[in-house]
């Protein structure tokens, strides 16, 4: 890198859900070679929105319009290691020291580890405004079906990054139905079975 070039460390969440209350960097500020360090705040006084198009997926089935993620977390954090600040210091080191001496005041909320949970009649919603279950597929429901008579069974393990709202789910088809069951992720591979006729 370049004489001079400034390196950033990100302050991150340590909790899965929580309202911000308040975020102090002013100790953080007076240590060895920090240079700025950057919040929300900081983004929308240079023009920006602080929001990304973080949640749709396929426009027609979505509950939300895409734009619920922060750049960085201004209100509330949505789960654990979101990016609440930016710190540039002059070394690697400095800016990680500095990015764990700014204070953030929370006020946590209940922390979803599993997609059902999370969409449980009493949840409360994690992006304020959008439903958990933000994403429909249109999926047909036939009759029902007995997943073990099926003359077919694929199995297959995929893995999604850990999200206390992903969601996997299993499907069945006979030549007149189609039929979804859901199941939510886990820290550990998931397994789902598709079964064909």
């Amino acid at each position: 890198m370049p004489e001079g070039t400034l390196r950033l460390a990100l302050v991150q969440a340590k909790v899965s859900h929580a309202l911000i209350k308040g975020i102090d960097t002013s100790e953080a500020e007076k240590m060895p070679g920090v240079e700025k360090i950057i919040t929300a705040k900081d983004i929308v006084a240079a023009g920006g929105k602080n929001r990304i198009n973080g949640l749709v997926m396929l426009p027609l089935n979505n509950k939300c319009d895409g734009w619920d993620r922060p750049v960085l977390c201004d209100e509330k954090i949505f789960q654990f290691g979101d990016a609440i600040a930016i710190v540039a210091a002059d070394t690697e080191a400095h800016a990680r020291a500095a990015a764990d001496a700014v204070k953030v005041d929370i006020e946590q909320l209940p922390a979803y580890m599993n997609a059902m949970d999370a969409i449980a009649e009493d949840a409360i919603e994690i992006h304020p405004g959008t439903p958990n279950a933000y994403y429909e597929t249109n999926c047909i429901k036939g009759p029902d079906f007995d997943f073990d008579s099926a003359p077919n069974v694929v199995k297959s393990s995929p893995t999604a990054p850990v999200s206390p709202t992903c969601i996997w789910s299993r499907t069945a088809a006979t030549p007149t139905s189609t039929r979804t069951a859901w199941s939510p992720c886990t820290l550990s591979p998931s397994v789902s079975t598709c079964i064909c006729p």
